[in-house]
């Protein structure tokens, strides 16, 4: 999923600063649900 979601914004010309950004919220939210699961 994430993966598909870095793919849409490589195609629309994302900068690599919004990649990171975008990149750094998901690792958030896997290890929030993480820590919610286990």
């Amino acid at each position: 999923m994430l993966a598909v979601l870095i793919a849409e914004y490589l195609a629309k010309d994302a900068t690599n600063e919004e990649l990171c950004e975008m990149i750094q919220f998901f690792s958030i939210i896997s290890t929030s649900l993480r820590t919610y699961m286990c």
